[in-house]
């Protein structure tokens, strides 16, 4: 594809369903033109990559900002929604009020204190995510 770039990580494993489906069909029958007006994206949004991502790399941010976008989803009170590990849904909690995630419980109950915890394997689960999108048709004008 030429001059496109993906627009989500490669580690997303994402479904999709389409609506509005409209296209165009040639002289012979043949589908010429497919055109898709919304759009659906699905995946799950695993615990190890939510810590791996900071608020500091995101444009306009502080340099300085430890957060990673799990200790924000915490922060605001939102627990991981997908089991995927099968042992229960695991939670985290910032115990000392310094934005930072430092306490990881396993969905078997089991308790784990410090920032690492959130990188420790047993921690598996994640955060549903559905992006809706619509779809524009744009035509390329030249300079």
């Amino acid at each position: 594809m030429g001059g496109g770039q993906w627009i989500f990580p490669e580690w997303w494993e994402i479904s999709g369903r389409a609506f509005g489906l409209g296209g165009a069909v040639g002289l012979d029958g043949q589908p010429i033109e497919v055109r898709i007006e919304d759009a659906a994206a699905h995946t799950v949004w695993p615990i190890r990559q939510m810590e791996q991502e900071r608020v500091a790399d995101l444009a306009g941010a502080d340099p300085a900002d430890e957060r990673t976008m799990l200790d924000v989803a915490v922060a605001a009170g939102v627990q991981p929604d997908v089991d995927s590990d099968g042992d229960g849904r695991e939670r985290f909690l910032d115990t000392d009020g310094d934005g930072l995630v430092d306490r990881c419980v396993d969905g078997d109950r089991t308790a784990m204190d410090g920032r690492a915890c959130t990188a420790d394997p047993r921690f598996a689960d994640g955060y549903d995510i559905t992006l809706l999108f619509r779809l524009e048709r744009v035509e390329p004008v030249a300079p």
